[in-house]
């Protein structure tokens, strides 16, 4: 190793983007550390999600997000079969009420087309009734290929690869500053008690989710121009006593998919709905004290027959965004130092769904990018 540098890499953050990364990057033989703030990998945004494992047609063709879904969709579908994660193959259905609504439909089997998603199928009124008799809509949109995984046993799995490839797991430490040198970046890092440390390595991946924009805007030198606002995209969960009559999974198009109208099942089967969607301007995981009546109205615009009694709160996630309320979620930035001006550094921002779908993939385009040779400025690959 260079003299002055203490680690080869260090990931900040231990959600499932950020393990994967340090697994990939310590499988290829860099020596990974990777620092997590919480008191568990996986805590925030890989643990508060609704588990689904996306196909990949909800993005526009030119994006990363649907560059990366659908090898992430292969990748960890793959990944969940040879080490024993719970999964399983769960079609989903999405329903539209309206012309409007059909309208939004066409243009996902075409983004879907576009990006080589297979199997979609808009349905009519009739073929719907035939598959799902209980379900209210015009029409909907098939997606055979859609599926649901334990995020948990996932993050599990993952923590299991960094540290059998020889990489190391820290957890309730916070990177508080950093600065560049010679050979890399000088990280200050903070444990649970407040004692500050510092760290030098020769490669720094900002993969923190909530906390990402917040480590880039103290490392030095990082400019404002690079570091993209983050919105905290809120949604509320809420779980249902007893079966319910689908066996798909059921995703609404806007506006009842905002407002919480979404029926998904985790791989024990039980039904949740959610989540809808809320602006905070930090942090906050306390739920409503009650089911609220947009959420009702949104799943019985498709579901007559739902039974409000047998709602309860159940959890609330929070996403990082790249755009704000009224707008749609925007894609991904992973700002390397073409963009911000400091080698070895790369942070990524806004990594919200499909992210749990797409971690390996993004592990992987972050080793390409990364790479120590071949590659060395940090530019986006096609």
């Amino acid at each position: 190793m260079s003299t002055g540098v203490d680690i080869d890499v260090v990931v900040a953050g231990g959600g499932a983007v950020g393990l994967a990364i340090a697994a990939a990057l310590a499988a290829s033989g860099r020596e990974v550390m990777v620092i997590e703030a919480g008191e568990r990998c996986g805590d925030e945004t890989s643990g508060r999600n609704n588990q689904v494992v996306h196909a990949g047609f909800l993005y526009p063709p030119a994006s990363l997000k649907a560059r990366l879904c659908r090898d992430g969709h292969r990748r960890l579908m793959d990944f969940a079969r040879q080490r024993g994660i719970p999964h399983r193959s769960a079609p989903k259905l999405m329903p539209a009420a309206d012309p409007a609504g059909r309208a939004m439909l066409e243009q996902f089997l075409e983004q879907g087309r576009a990006v080589g998603v297979t199997g979609l199928e808009i349905l009519d009124k009739c073929a719907l009734a035939a598959l799902e008799p209980q379900m209210r809509a015009e029409a909907a949109l098939l997606s055979p290929g859609t599926g649901i995984i334990d995020a948990a046993a996932l993050v599990a799995a993952l923590e299991g690869e960094v540290q059998s490839a020889g990489g190391l797991l820290v957890l309730r430490s916070r990177i508080t500053g950093g600065a560049p040198v010679d050979r890399g970046t000088t990280l200050s890092i903070a444990d649970e008690e407040g004692a500050e440390s510092a760290l030098t390595c020769a490669l720094f991946i900002n993969s923190a989710g909530l906390g990402a924009a917040g480590i880039a805007a103290a490392m030095s030198g990082f400019p404002n121009t690079a570091r993209p606002a983050i919105h905290l995209a809120r949604g509320q969960f809420l779980s249902h006593r007893g079966a319910v009559p689908f066996s798909h999974l059921v995703v609404p198009v806007e506006p009842a998919l905002s407002a919480g109208g979404s029926l998904t099942h985790d791989t024990g089967g039980q039904a949740r709905f959610g989540p809808d969607l809320s602006f905070l301007p930090g942090r906050d995981y306390a739920p409503d004290a009650a089911v609220s009546d947009r959420a009702v109205d949104a799943i019985r615009s498709w579901w007559a027959d739902l039974d409000p009694g047998r709602l309860d709160v159940d959890y609330v996630g929070i996403r990082p965004r790249v755009t704000g309320p009224g707008l749609p979620p925007g894609d991904w930035l992973i700002a390397g130092p073409e963009r911000h001006g400091l080698p070895g550094q790369y942070h990524l921002f806004g990594i919200d769904t499909p992210g749990l779908t797409a971690c390996l993939s993004l592990a992987e385009h972050i080793v390409a990018l990364s790479g120590k040779s071949g590659n060395p400025e940090g530019k986006v690959l096609p």
